[in-house]
């Protein structure tokens, strides 16, 4: 199962990670990623040119605060980071996470100039 579980929690990452970076994008705000005890957040910068996030990003389907939180026996490496106005992540290299579970274990990668998660 937690192999199962690790695939799937690496989808759902990747796709949490391309909203952040199209929110920010979208918004013209900052957007930042906290990964931290196997969960990812996204916050955004309420003000235009705002260099800290002060708000919870809604999800997609507007309700609650974005927040996914990894399945028990899957992990996540942590990171903090944030997507600019133009979707870049403001990093030096590129940001590779690892996601185990079971037997299982997958990589995500966020590009350093472009942003490209993959």
């Amino acid at each position: 199962r937690a192999d199962f579980d690790a695939f799937g929690f690496t989808s759902q990452t990747r796709q949490a990670l391309q909203f952040a970076q199209k929110s920010a994008i979208a918004k013209r705000r900052l957007v930042c990623v906290n990964i931290a005890g196997n969960s990812v957040s996204l916050r955004f910068a309420a003000a235009f040119g705002a260099l800290a996030c002060d708000r919870d990003l809604p999800n997609p389907d507007g309700n609650a605060p974005f927040v996914q939180t990894a399945p028990s026996g899957v992990t996540i490496t942590d990171a903090a980071f944030n997507f600019d106005p133009q979707g870049q992540p403001g990093l030096a290299n590129a940001l590779v996470l690892n996601v185990t579970g079971g037997s299982n274990a997958q990589t995500i990668t966020i590009e350093a100039v472009t942003g490209y998660v993959h």
